[in-house]
């Protein structure tokens, strides 16, 4: 074997030691997002597909992370607190106020 072909092979066998730990790491997200979702579902419901979501105020949503977004109609984009476009793959209604006398905002109807 020459050196450019020992450097291809050694480029090889780095390029799917980064693939395995890329698996890894895929399969330890997916394991946390399941386990975030398990944890969530007694608390507010249960996840929908996003498909279903409604497009009007504020819902939970599954990304890459768990957070409350909204559907920007003149975009036609999910759109987090940050004002991040997203791409959520399900949902679920927030949960009711602890307080239902008190709006979102903290002040009396």
């Amino acid at each position: 074997m020459n050196e450019t072909q020992m450097a291809m092979r050694g480029a090889d066998i780095k390029a799917e030691a980064y693939k395995r730990q890329a698996d890894s790491l895929q399969d330890q997200l997916t394991k946390a997002l399941e386990e975030v979702a398990r944890l969530s579902v007694p608390k507010y419901g249960t996840w929908q597909p996003i498909e279903t979501a409604p497009k009007g105020g504020f819902i939970l949503v599954i990304s890459d992370v768990m957070e409350v977004s909204y559907y920007d109609e003149s975009s036609e984009t999910w759109v987090n607190s940050l004002c991040d476009w997203i791409e959520p793959t399900h949902w679920m209604p927030l949960p009711e106020s602890p307080d239902n006398d008190r709006t979102t905002t903290g002040q009396e109807r």
